[in-house]
């Protein structure tokens, strides 16, 4: 006979009290039959039911022991509230009536501070901002420590005024921190009321010279052929991804020459036309030295590029470049000028140049541009960044030969006794690594026989490559 696995089913139907497959009873009983298909299908469904039982048991008991500790937690906040209690550090002060805690739906967010709590109150915004000293002393507090004597400044260097191109925005004093080594470690900007007065409010790191172009640099950068320049002074912009970094503690140089040609130059080196820059601010309020009510600003507008693979294609296209056009047209004194600044202005052939940063800096074509008698007076930047196709990007003034260091010459300075420069090509980088810098401040990148690369500068200065 066949014995079954003990179950309930066997009380169930009638067929033997419970045992184990391994304890058969010694001797078959009397109601030791088998179940029918009817009874063991009962059997099974009581057995599930005895299951869902248990389970319901235990999660009606998990259920009301969860609520009675939210009834507990409830019950002590609203004690709390009711009479706030006496606390080692000292007694909490009742809610204010116009506390928003009634209506908070987090009591921990909107709980009044512990006792004994005293927010931190910064020194007031009306600081004295009239000699170098009280400015470096009203930039040191962005640094101080609350409740210590007050910081030192003699770290902090010469502030230099900048000046907001959006009208509304206020005057700033950036003071660099020295890095011991001639450098800026960071910079902070100094916010100045229209009384005068002001204090520290925005802050950043730094590497290298601040500025990292020199007033004197940036006023022999920026002047035209035979057209100087008559205002120079420091700007911050407008955040604007269009432009090269502009705005907080990144100043730049915004000069207008003789002839009311308007320039600025960025701290990357790269030299941009008033009007492109001016068009790239999208706002709508008066701009640095725009009357209100002044007409619109145009937008920006995009020139179409053109085939730069080659030389000839390069001179092609930059006959019909707007700002070659309009570049050539200022040269010869028609864009509103009251003289001819070069007689005769005439595109050369163009230079291939490297970009020596990759991928932030883009080979390009220097094309110089010469005058009635042949001398080189501009530089012409055009880029090659859109897969053999390009524009022209900005013009610099120029003097003398082009490039101002020869080749030889670049491999005989950046030779060692036992290392000499090899070979060497044109190249540029952003001015944060090689000074002058941008696209029109072409260096040498000269290889010596050990594989290892140095660049020199227009300057005949030697300095590492851009990694």
């Amino acid at each position: 006979m066949k014995w079954r696995v003990a179950t309930g089913s066997c009380l169930l139907c009638g067929c033997g009290s419970a045992w184990t497959a391994s304890t058969p009873p010694a001797t078959p009983w009397h109601n030791s039959r088998r179940c029918t298909r009817s009874e063991r299908w009962i059997a099974r469904d009581y057995a599930n039911n005895k299951q869902d039982s248990k389970h319901f048991a235990r999660s009606y008991v998990i259920m009301c022991v969860r609520a009675l500790a939210v009834a507990i937690l409830l019950a002590s906040l609203a004690a709390c509230e009711a009479a706030p209690g006496k606390l080692s550090a000292g007694i909490s002060p009742p809610p204010s009536p116009t506390s928003a805690t009634a209506t908070c739906p987090d009591p921990i967010k909107c709980s009044t501070p512990p006792p004994g709590w005293t927010p931190y109150l910064g020194p007031p915004c009306d600081a004295t901002l009239t000699t170098a000293d009280e400015i470096r002393a009203a930039a040191a507090q962005m640094h101080a420590i609350p409740g210590e004597p007050q910081a030192p400044y003699a770290q902090y260097g010469v502030p230099l005024l900048v000046h907001p191109m959006r009208a509304e925005d206020r005057d700033e004093w950036l003071v660099p921190i020295s890095d011991g080594a001639g450098g800026a470690s960071g910079v902070v900007a100094v916010s100045v009321r229209p009384d005068g007065r002001g204090c520290a409010g925005t802050s950043t790191g730094w590497s290298g010279l601040f500025p990292q172009i020199s007033i004197d640099a940036a006023r022999q950068r920026v002047a035209g052929p035979n057209d100087p320049v008559t205002m120079i002074e420091a700007v911050y912009l407008p955040f604007t991804r269009e432009l090269p970094p502009g705005s907080d503690t990144n100043m730049v140089w915004r000069a207008v020459r003789q002839s009311g040609y308007e320039i600025f130059l960025f701290g990357s080196g790269d030299l941009y036309e008033g009007g492109f820059v001016r068009a790239r601010i999208q706002e709508s309020t008066p701009l640095r030295d725009e009357r209100p009510g002044a007409s619109a600003r145009p937008g920006p507008s995009y020139r179409p590029t053109y085939a730069v693979g080659t030389a000839g294609e390069v001179l092609a296209g930059a006959c019909t470049d707007a700002f070659v056009i309009d570049y050539l047209r200022y040269l010869r004194g028609e864009t509103g000028g009251t003289r001819a600044l070069v007689v005769d202005p005439r595109l050369d052939a163009p230079i291939r140049v490297l970009g020596l940063h990759k991928p932030y800096t883009v080979d390009l074509w220097i094309v110089p541009v010469r005058d009635g008698t042949g001398a080189i007076v501009s530089l012409i930047a055009i880029g090659d960044s859109d897969g053999g196709k390009g524009q022209a990007l900005q013009a610099r003034a120029w003097s003398g030969p082009f490039p101002r260091v020869s080749e030889e010459e670049a491999k005989r300075i950046s030779s060692l006794g036992s290392d000499p420069g090899m070979s060497a090509r044109l190249g540029w980088a952003e001015e944060y690594f090689l000074s002058p810098g941008g696209p029109t401040a072409v260096n040498w990148l000269v290889t010596r026989r050990s594989g290892s690369e140095v660049v020199v500068t227009e300057n005949g200065a030697i300095v590492a490559a851009p990694k």
